[in-house]
């Protein structure tokens, strides 16, 4: 169920669970409208889901862990001066764990100019 104000759409479906349940498990219930962009916590990583995701038009937005593998494909040109540092398609994960599905990775910093992607 969605509830909206003109243009814009907020979720107002919630799932009430008990501390020790992951969110994992309750991902399916509510990432499930493909054209949809959700956001994550840089907490929950599945590079299978994110596959899954992808291959149902679901797309979605995370911040990438400080280690995590990273392998660049290609990038875009930034205009100079702008926040935005590194705009390319990548390719996440391991040789034994990798996504399928190439992602566009944004390098940004944040007001004091930390790096932030």
């Amino acid at each position: 169920m969605y509830a909206g104000h003109k243009k814009i759409l907020y979720r107002k479906t919630i799932q009430l669970t008990p501390a020790r349940v992951h969110d994992r498990t309750q991902l399916d219930t509510l990432v499930d409208k493909p054209g949809t962009t959700y956001v994550f916590d840089r907490g929950f990583v599945d590079y299978a889901k994110f596959d899954a995701f992808c291959e149902r038009r679901i797309f979605f937005v995370t911040r990438a862990k400080k280690k995590a593998a990273i392998r660049y494909l290609f990038d875009h040109p930034v205009s100079e001066g702008s926040s935005i540092k590194r705009n390319g398609y990548v390719q996440i994960g391991t040789q034994q764990n990798r996504m399928n599905h190439v992602l566009r990775l944004i390098e940004t910093t944040d007001s004091q100019e930390n790096p932030f992607c």
